[in-house]
């Protein structure tokens, strides 16, 4: 387990340091991070260690971007973009920045917590379905995403995914 971590809202003046360690391969990620959380629409969550970014979530309060959950489940913060550097993988990050979003929703008056995962990844279900998320029950859903290709060309991503719905106490 980690136990200098912190997490905080990532700032403007993180950006440099963010590009340096949490790199992606989706174009403009960590702009379009902030940018989205200065709408007051989402919270980009940021774990450090040692002064260096090691993970990443965003809590976004507005729900899902996906019309179809968002309608049926209104008043539902969502999270993504969950990701730990490599290297400090297996250490408790994800599950502080998990515990960090709950209890942000809590705060903040949310009933429901709610995430998406892809349909062929067994693996990460059940670790969702061990901390109380429950498949939603309407069926999959579409995520779609820009990423750049090994050239540095930018192509969409589609996923597949099951909807799972945690209730927050």
């Amino acid at each position: 387990m980690v136990k200098k971590m912190k997490i905080r809202k990532a700032k403007q003046s993180d950006l440099k340091l963010l590009n340096k360690y949490l790199q992606v391969s989706i174009p403009q990620f960590h702009e379009q991070k902030l940018k989205e959380q200065k709408t007051g629409k989402s919270a980009w969550l940021i774990a450090w260690m040692d002064k260096k970014p090691v993970g990443h979530i965003q809590l976004r309060f507005s729900g899902c971007e996906v019309k179809k959950v968002r309608d049926k489940l209104p008043g539902c913060s969502h999270i993504e973009a969950l990701g730990v550097k490599e290297e400090y993988r297996k250490k408790g990050i994800a599950t502080k920045l998990i515990n960090f979003t709950e209890d942000l929703s809590k705060k903040k008056g949310y009933k429901k917590i709610g995430l998406s995962v892809e349909e062929a990844n067994s693996f990460l279900k059940k670790i969702y379905e061990k901390r109380g998320y429950k498949n939603w029950g309407k069926g999959t859903i579409i995520e779609k995403w820009d990423e750049l290709d090994e050239k540095g060309k930018k192509k969409t991503i589609k996923e597949e995914c099951n909807y799972y719905v945690k209730e927050l106490k």
